[in-house]
């Protein structure tokens, strides 16, 4: 029976969680009877009995301590949490050894982690995950997800730290072309591969693969009428924002819908996210015609939501692609590259905003709005060729293990 271990999923957001039941997915579809454990560095620590597949928790300061940059304060600290019995990192380390010795091929779907974008501690606990994974010579495939950029303050070292590890994995694959050459050309990798979002790639998923039985939950069942819009903001457009008055431009882009006669639906695509969409929810606490969604979200729920929209204002990646995948156009705004490949693949280059080198987008997101309401057709039109073409492939397909 063969083994295999995930790796950079979790439940807490939309996006993260469609890669991990995707994965779950293929890999069941290919081995019926094989053992799936997700190991999971960022959660709550919930069990989810509904899950065909194994969970091995590493929380709190277990990556660290794979790291070995666990200090003597934080080593004290940990001893004491485990008599007490609050927490064991020991113990959550010594399991993702035993199940990474065991298994035969790891998969990681982190996303989006390599990157000066985030902390450098974090790109280095990544990496020592890996190399513990790598250093029982396993198979190791970095399924499509972001890289770069890479402008960290200590450059050569931790860049020089993603190229040793990266290219002992068996492939890695790039979903942007900007990562894609970052990789191939400044670091000299020879194991890396372009490939589309696995989430825009797969057709189907058969739940029954990826939900036990008695665990398998009914998708959100709503009345739709028409002249739909899914608003779905993100909390880290602060961080990335040239103008931080967040919700004042949602706000806006509201009333402008309010004017076309749509009626608005505030989704969270992620757990952070909640507050944001209840702080908007606050301006039109008397208007029938936005509605705050209060449901958390699968990614299943997700789908047969949005199909019921006539396009999103979306500023989770995720989001976007799954509204693309069902041939929902966006009105994107962003900070990263991975937001504009992604427009530019479908032809919708016009309708995504960078927000942290835009000072005054509202008018021109006004604008759009306006553009996409009256070519909305056309705009399904395209994406729907696109999705067509890049559904002929699967990265999967091209995995040995």
């Amino acid at each position: 029976m063969k083994k295999f271990i995930i790796t950079g999923g979790n439940f807490l957001n939309t996006g993260a969680a469609a890669m991990s039941y995707i994965t779950i997915y293929e890999l069941r579809k290919r081995y019926p009877d094989c053992e799936i454990y997700m190991a999971i560095d960022y959660g709550d620590g919930k069990k989810h009995p509904e899950l065909n597949c194994r969970i091995a928790y590493l929380l709190g300061d277990s990556m660290k301590l794979i790291n070995h940059r666990l200090s003597f304060s934080g080593f004290v600290k940990a001893i004491i949490k485990m008599i007490i019995g609050r927490e064991n990192i020991f113990l959550q380390v010594r399991r993702f050894k035993r199940i990474v010795r065991d298994c035969d091929a790891a998969f990681d779907v982190s996303g989006y982690i390599l990157s000066s974008q985030w902390e450098e501690k974090s790109n280095l606990d990544k990496l020592a995950q890996m190399n513990c994974i790598l250093n029982y010579q396993k198979p190791y495939f970095i399924l499509p997800q972001s890289f770069g950029p890479f402008d960290y303050k200590n450059k050569s070292y931790v860049t020089g730290k993603i190229r040793e590890t990266l290219s002992r994995c068996s492939i890695v694959y790039a979903r942007e072309h900007e990562g894609y050459i970052l990789l191939k050309n400044d670091l000299d990798l020879k194991n890396v591969l372009f490939s589309y979002d696995m989430v825009l790639q797969n057709k189907e998923v058969d739940w029954k693969l990826v939900l036990n039985e008695t665990e398998e939950t009914t998708p959100i069942q709503m009345d739709f009428s028409s002249n739909n819009v899914a608003l779905i903001p993100n909390m880290r457009l602060i961080d990335h924002d040239a103008n931080v008055m967040l919700v004042e431009r949602y706000v806006k882009m509201i009333n402008k819908l309010l004017e076309l006669g749509k009626k608005i639906y505030l989704i969270s695509h992620s757990f952070e996210d909640t507050v944001l969409c209840k702080q908007i929810k606050d301006f039109f606490a008397q208007d029938c015609s936005v509605v705050l969604l209060k449901e958390k979200m699968t990614s299943r729920e997700f789908e047969t939501i949005i199909q019921n929209m006539e396009f999103a204002i979306a500023s989770r990646y995720h989001s976007i692609v799954h509204s693309y995948k069902n041939g929902i156009p966006c009105i994107i705004l962003g900070w990263a590259v991975k937001y504009r490949e992604l427009a530019e693949e479908f032809g919708q280059n016009e309708y995504v905003f960078d927000t942290s080198s835009l000072t005054n987008a509202s008018e021109s997101i006004i604008s759009a709005i306006e553009k996409m309401n009256s070519n909305l057709e056309e705009e399904k039109k395209k994406i729907h060729r696109t999705i067509q073409e890049i559904q002929k492939s699967n990265c999967f397909d091209n995995l040995d293990f």
